[in-house]
């Protein structure tokens, strides 16, 4: 009996990036999350933000994730509130697992507060995140369908916001 000592074999990988890339993929779903960022533009003003000079809160939105032939608009709100260190306090996040899409909210947008400094805005922090399941929304639909590609997978954004993104890719190997 003849066996092949050349054989494929599937395993694993996570990645994180702002771009992940990954040689030597398998054609399957995709298991990822799209986190959250929120920047504060500081004015010329010394004392900037306060409540005599504001200063606006971004945060990423209406921007493309692809991979493949694939993309998606996240037209979901992902914000992010730093913890001073270059960390993060909490993020929202957009998961995509075993063919399910969540949403999870971990910042209450309604107390954000343009006269603070965000790194100082802990109390906009959600003690339970809001967790909403969009997997039968043309967001969900369009990212629980995107496969890692044969050979070779690229997965990218085109926000301006510095997102992160964190994959779990199915590799060939041998074995």
């Amino acid at each position: 009996m003849f066996h092949s000592q050349n054989h494929a074999v599937v395993h694993s990988e996570s990645m994180t990036g702002q771009e992940i890339t990954a040689e030597n993929t398998a054609n399957a779903p995709l298991e990822m999350r799209i986190y959250g960022v929120s920047q504060q533009e500081q004015t010329a003003e010394p004392d900037s933000p306060s409540p005599e000079y504001p200063s606006e809160i971004k945060s990423a939105v209406d921007f493309e994730v692809g991979s493949g032939n694939t993309t998606a608009t996240i037209d979901q709100v992902l914000r992010g509130i730093p913890d001073g260190s270059g960390g993060w306090a909490a993020r929202d996040y957009i998961e995509v697992k075993d063919g399910a899409v969540k949403h999870i909210k971990r910042i209450d947008e309604s107390l954000l507060d343009e006269t603070v400094k965000l790194e100082e805005q802990t109390g906009v922090i959600m003690a339970t995140p809001a967790i909403t399941d969009i997997t039968s929304t043309e967001l969900g639909q369009a990212l629980s369908g995107m496969k890692s590609v044969q050979y070779y997978t690229r997965i990218y954004h085109t926000s301006a916001l510095p997102v992160e993104m964190e994959a779990t890719i199915t590799k060939l190997g041998r074995g």
